[in-house]
């Protein structure tokens, strides 16, 4: 009689955890009707200052593959020191409040593959001209740096996709 109970219990969490794990895989595809809703939570976090760069070819000039300010500002690349944003290598130009794709940036000198950046967004001080003194860094709502780190890499896409 107790057997039969320990494997009727057995039995019944085996099929609920099976259940349980056929609910998750389904409740984590995405249909074309909930296309939509995956957007519209990409747009919310990108009411804030915000900004994404993917991988790199080697090159004087990057393409920042994301950003969006509250105030006009500038996408402003470092070098990596000691882990760390370093030497201003190259600025964007000024850009309007809002999202943007495919910034623009050129940078003082071509870097090789395996070098890494990163990418920090500055907000303009009102006359419309970086200047790393008065141009200060953007911060998000938690007041950290608004900032990425991104690789040089000659495996880098040409035009990585945008999804929202």
């Amino acid at each position: 009689m107790n057997k039969l109970i320990v494997s009727i219990v057995v039995i019944l969490i085996l099929v609920g955890g099976g259940y349980y794990l056929m609910s998750m895989n389904n409740s984590e595809s995405i249909t074309p009707e909930d296309e939509g809703q995956g957007a519209d939570t990409m747009l919310m976090r990108l009411e804030g200052n915000a900004i994404y760069v993917a991988p790199q070819k080697p090159a004087a000039e990057i393409k920042v593959t994301v950003v969006n300010l509250k105030e006009a500002g500038y996408v402003v690349v470092h070098e990596v020191e000691d882990g760390k944003p370093g030497k201003i290598v190259g600025s964007s130009a000024i850009l309007p409040s809002g999202e943007h794709q495919m910034v623009p940036v050129t940078l003082a000198s071509s870097y090789e593959d395996g070098a890494k950046l990163v990418a920090m967004l500055h907000v303009d001080n009102g006359d419309s001209s970086f200047d790393a003194a008065n141009d200060l860094p953007a911060k998000d709502e938690f007041q950290n740096v608004v900032q990425m780190e991104f690789d040089i890499s000659v495996d880098a896409p040409e035009n990585p996709i945008i999804a929202f």
